[in-house]
């Protein structure tokens, strides 16, 4: 995940999803050099949609590992009735996330 400064606290933001998911969990800060310089529109868009779609895989079904290639995504789908109850999990997480952020 990335986020940009100053929207909230990385490393307690780090902490929470680490304890929500049982995940061990890094926050990392990259400076606009290491970045390429200040992001433009078209980066902040681009970003976004690529967090819509990774959000979109996942509420799909598909598994812990995945990858975008052109004309396809690989991934491996989940067992349907174990997707239900993580879906569930998910929006949970999420909504929870959302307070916390906002």
């Amino acid at each position: 995940m990335a986020i940009t400064e100053h929207m909230c606290d990385v490393d307690e933001l780090a902490h929470f999803i680490e304890k929500e998911t049982g995940r061990e969990t890094r926050a990392t800060v990259l400076g606009h050099i290491q970045r390429g310089g200040s992001p433009v529109p078209y980066d902040r868009i681009l970003a976004s949609r690529m967090g819509a779609y990774a959000i979109d895989l996942l509420l799909a079904g598909y598994g812990r590992s995945l990858r975008r290639y052109p004309e396809r995504t690989a991934g491996s789908p989940r067992h349907h009735r174990r997707y239900r109850k993580h879906e569930a999990s998910v929006q949970r997480r999420l909504a929870g996330l959302r307070e916390k952020l906002y």
